[in-house]
């Protein structure tokens, strides 16, 4: 797992959209060093690995999985605001795409963001894993819609199990991607 440090300092690293050198270099960073690291240490290969965020970094992972579906096996984005166009290429196909939002958060705009991008990747054929519910833009339920999306994206045995109750009620699975 890399994590970048949610600060104030690094909001241009998290908003940047691609085409934009801060997100051009962010990219190439996971890209050139991050990727080949985790290879190298811990043999990590596209099906083990995945890109996330919340907020922000939301619309990083939702980039990053789409320009890289050869990369990432999975994307869990938690409230994006999607603040690019979302067209998913065909590769996209056989990502898994964990996408959350609340819909208290921003007058709607991250659970119209999830649907666009749903309706995107759906109409790839991938398989889409979106919750949606009655709360706002807070950390605390990304912690409690982490664990089952977790799991699914990485399809693991026992993925219905590891769910927590928040996202029994609130997440649905389409297609099998």
């Amino acid at each position: 797992v890399i994590g970048m440090e949610p600060d104030l300092r690094h909001r241009d690293t998290e908003y940047g959209a691609p085409g934009r050198a801060v997100f051009n270099a962010h990219e190439r960073w996971v890209l050139e060093v991050v990727i080949p690291w985790a290879e190298r240490v811990a043999r990590a290969s596209p099906q083990q690995r995945a890109v996330g965020g919340y907020s922000n970094g939301a619309d990083f992972a939702l980039a990053m999985g789409r320009l890289h579906p050869d990369v990432f096996s999975g994307v869990l984005a938690h409230s994006p605001l999607l603040t690019q166009t979302f067209d998913a290429n065909a590769r996209a196909s056989g990502v898994r795409w964990a996408l959350s939002a609340g819909i208290g958060e921003f007058n709607g705009w991250s659970q119209a963001s999830v649907h666009i991008a749903t309706g995107a990747v759906r109409g790839r054929n991938a398989a889409v894993r979106s919750c949606v519910g009655a709360w706002n833009h807070d950390y605390e339920k990304w912690l409690d819609l982490s664990p089952g999306a977790v799991a699914w994206m990485f399809n693991f045995a026992r993925a219905a199990q590891i769910e927590t109750p928040l996202e029994r009620s609130s997440c649905h699975v389409e297609g099998s991607g």
